[in-house]
């Protein structure tokens, strides 16, 4: 039984001075002849020299686009702002979550003293009053903790943690009136869950 064969050596010797072309060379069989052979097909260097130049080009775009990303990235994460700025920043950080959670406060003042004092509760449940100093101080450190972020890039550099601290600042405004307001505790546990998937996004995420 005979092998039949043509390699790229036996292509070039063939050929001569055109051994600077490309061969490419694919095992082949078919199921007339029971044998592999080898098909070479010969490229033209013009033809390869255009497809190096394409991929340099692809290439080199390539690495232009990432360069500039993070240089964009670095430039933002080394910026600092200047101490007025900084105040404002940290004004707003605090003050926002404050009254925004003074009003909510406010609507549910009633039912605190009605509604919740009359339903069934737990021996360890925390006496009523705590509720506006424990808030208060829950979003004085949410306000601190958000401004030291912003600090480092604004918001530009650090949107990610930012917006988690919005959704955040979200369900803990919105617990207030589910629980108090429209009384119901499934709703309430439902967004006490959020901020707990939340506050595990922001420790994987940033």
């Amino acid at each position: 039984m005979h092998s039949l064969s043509l390699d790229s050596a036996s292509v070039l010797s063939t050929h001569g001075h055109e051994a600077a072309r490309n061969v490419l060379c694919s095992e082949s069989q078919t199921t007339s002849i029971p044998h592999s052979f080898k098909v070479c097909h010969i490229l033209p260097l013009e033809t390869l020299q255009r497809e190096n130049r394409y991929k340099m080009t692809v290439q080199s775009q390539v690495n232009g686009a990432v360069s500039q990303s993070v240089g964009a990235a670095q430039d933002l994460l080394q910026w600092h702002p200047n101490k007025s700025e900084s105040m404002k920043a940290l004004a707003a950080f605090l003050l926002i979550p404050l009254f925004l959670g003074q009003i909510v406060g406010l609507l549910s003042a009633t039912q605190i003293k009605g509604w919740y004092k009359n339903i069934r509760k737990p021996s360890w449940q925390p006496p009523a009053f705590l509720f506006g100093p424990v808030w208060s101080v829950l979003y004085i450190l949410m306000g601190v903790g958000a401004w030291q972020v912003w600090k480092h890039g604004g918001w530009a550099a650090q949107k990610d943690a930012l917006s988690l601290w919005v959704f955040q600042l979200i369900f803990n405004l919105f617990w207030n009136p589910l629980f108090f307001l429209k009384h119901d505790m499934s709703l309430a546990l439902f967004d006490i869950g959020g901020m707990h998937l939340n506050s595990i996004l922001s420790q994987i995420l940033c």
